[in-house]
């Protein structure tokens, strides 16, 4: 008898919980002709991403293969000599045709990340860094021509409206690139009040109404103190922002970046419409100086996700208390603080909005004694704790040469007063002594995690026999382990109590941890 087979359905949704690993992706499109056409689909839907190898810069190449012979010709006519010295084969024949037309599976399109790419492709790839920039001028608006008249799948697009004025113009007033706009499901803008703005906005404004995400990233002319960038849009632009955010009737996610909230309180009133459909709103780099939006913000009745990355705040303490009205149930609370300089705000939106957590990032600096306590106090349904301070480590690189762990030693000691609620714990930090570290926090630690992520560097040896003792203290509550490390690199007595740890029926893993996927929340 046949084993049964799985529905293609089923295959293509087991498949896409792999976008993130690429290497695995890659194996997969060698099982049958279904796995490879779903797997390319998965692949080329979002191709630039996290492409850090030169090699991975040939994907341009790809895409230019994808090409009409009229457009290959223009390529060929250009740029004749380089293609030759590279033995770059653009003859269009069945030999040359990639077996894909890539171009159709392109479903996010981010241009500061294309042209970052295409950019690295000339250098790594071409070798041309002498001449990058000429080359870099000419094959730009060449390749965005040929590539915007078949992309017709899109659904999420960045547009960098800030960027070379000439590009940004030919893209902005491209036919076969805007009616393609039709289905899109995500808009990210970075714009200048300009021309090229304001045509762009026009040309889109009634034709984009199915956003589930709008980031608006808004860079005035006049002022680069983002302090005092206040009333510097124009009426033209103001009244085309208007009308694309009341086009939209199910608008999900939210996002505004740079300058001071003053600029945004045009804005907010338009999304009166959206109070009951908006689950997310993100603030990056925001001034907040007075605290009219959080007059606004209280009227979202299903706000589920608010961020908060590297934003400054001119306010009182009590200014805050308006929050203590908000009509939602936060689940998720991110906050990032590179700076590590405004604390008020992370004590602030935990205090008032604590309450009903079920997710906390605390990304930057170390958390202070406060707003550890403030978790313990106010978060006592808190079940995912995630503290990231591996881009403040700089801070921290001192400790491990002076001896002085001080500051490590508090914040293991505030992590071992958490609600008793929490399941999760995921610290990625550098630490300079971790036996002593997660000895103490285990050893007072009064919750019954489930899982623990460990990733940063180490510069001794694993806590594996400190975590073995708390398993054992915690009737075996344990379930996932996640450690970024070499397995290759355990001692003896580390293995030992590695596989005991195992033999509780604890998922360790060494290569990978669980932890915010940024694709789940950006607009």
């Amino acid at each position: 008898m046949t084993s049964p087979r799985l529905p293609n359905e089923c295959i293509y949704d087991i498949l896409k919980f792999l976008k993130s690993h690429r290497s695995t992706l890659y194996n997969c499109l060698l099982v049958n002709r279904f796995w490879c056409k779903v797997t390319i689909s998965i692949l080329y839907a979002n191709p630039f991403k996290n492409l850090t190898h030169k090699k991975n810069y040939k994907i341009i190449l790809n895409f230019i293969l994808c090409f009409n012979e009229e457009e290959i010709l223009k390529l060929k006519n250009e740029f004749e000599q380089v293609f030759i010295i590279h033995d770059i084969n653009l003859n269009n024949n069945n030999n040359y045709k990639p077996l894909f037309n890539y171009l159709k599976y392109l479903k996010t399109f981010h241009f500061k990340i294309i042209n970052s790419v295409i950019s690295n492709w000339i250098k790594y790839y071409l070798n041309l860094s002498h001449m990058h920039n000429k080359f870099y001028k000419k094959f730009i608006p060449l390749f965005y021509d040929s590539i915007l008249i078949q992309c017709n799948n899109i659904k999420k697009l960045n547009i960098f409206l800030d960027g070379d004025h000439d590009i940004c113009y030919k893209i902005c007033s491209n036919q076969y690139f805007i009616s393609n706009l039709t289905n899109l499901n995500s808009l990210d803008l970075i714009i200048k009040d300009n021309e090229t703005t304001q045509q762009f906005l026009g040309n889109i404004m009634n034709l984009c109404t199915k956003l589930g995400g709008l980031g608006i990233s808004f860079k005035p002319k006049y002022s680069n103190n983002r302090h005092n960038n206040i009333n510097y849009i124009d009426d033209t632009t103001k009244e085309k922002l208007y009308t694309l955010i009341q086009k939209q009737h199910h608008l999900e996610l939210f996002k505004l970046s740079y300058g001071d909230i003053l600029l945004y309180k045009i804005l907010f009133p338009l999304l009166e419409f959206q109070y009951h459909t908006l689950i997310y709103i993100e603030f990056e780099k925001i001034y907040f100086s007075n605290n009219y939006i959080f007059n606004e913000l209280i009227k979202f009745s299903n706000l589920k996700y608010l961020k908060f990355s590297n934003c400054e705040d001119a306010l009182l303490d009590h200014q805050y208390e308006i929050l203590n009205l908000a009509s939602f149930k936060l689940k998720d609370l991110m906050l990032i603080d590179l700076d590590n300089f405004y604390n008020k705000i992370k004590l602030n939106m935990i205090k008032y909005l604590g309450a009903s957590l079920q997710k906390l990032l605390l990304k930057g600096g170390i958390p202070t004694t406060p707003i550890l306590e403030s978790v313990s106090t106010y978060c006592l349904n808190l079940i995912t704790l995630e503290i990231d301070t591996l881009s403040y480590a700089y801070h921290l690189s001192s400790f491990s040469y002076t001896g002085d762990y001080s500051v490590e030693k508090q914040l293991f000691k505030d992590l071992a007063k958490l609600p008793t609620s929490l399941k999760e714990i995921s610290l990625f930090y550098y630490l300079c002594n971790p036996l002593v570290s997660f000895k103490y926090f285990l050893d007072n630690c009064h919750v019954c995690l489930e899982i623990i992520n460990l990733n940063g560097s180490v510069n001794s040896l694993l806590p594996l026999e400190v975590i073995l003792n708390y398993i054992n203290r915690c009737n075996n509550s344990l379930k996932f382990l996640g450690i970024m490390g070499s397995y290759n690199d355990l001692n003896d007595d580390e293995l030992k109590f590695l596989d005991q740890i195992k033999a509780k029926e604890v998922i360790v893993d060494f290569y990978s941890v669980r932890n915010y996927d940024d694709d789940d929340f950006t607009v």
